[in-house]
């Protein structure tokens, strides 16, 4: 009798073990499917932004090099204010022959 009962409950045992894996290997589907699930729905959600933003994208190329080219000019004009500021200082400089910056003392070149 007690080999009976020992079986019994160790069968008892075994299902809970059994159950509680099951439950746990369910939740376990439940989650990785719930990420699944966000992820094809994240995905849907780009795709909708990015094809509403191509019939967009030929307007913003442009926008972007329209501010490309005012960067540009900028610059440019910031550098030939330098330019005309600097200019006599570097013909004084290349009529004594100097070869660096009395300044910050780098080296130039004389154009």
């Amino acid at each position: 009798m007690n080999g009976s009962l020992r079986k019994k409950f160790i069968g008892y045992k075994l299902s809970r073990i059994g159950k509680r894996y099951l439950t746990m290997m369910t939740k376990e589907r439940e989650e990785i499917m719930g990420s699944i699930q966000r992820v094809d729905k994240s995905i849907k959600d780009t795709d909708k932004l990015l094809y509403s933003f191509l019939p967009n994208m030929p307007k913003i190329w442009q926008e972007r090099r329209e501010r490309a080219r005012i960067d540009q000019e900028k610059q440019s004009r910031e550098e030939e204010k330098l330019d005309r500021f600097w200019k006599p200082i570097r013909d004084k400089a290349a009529a004594r022959f100097e070869k660096e910056c009395s300044i910050c003392y780098n080296s130039f070149r004389h154009h």
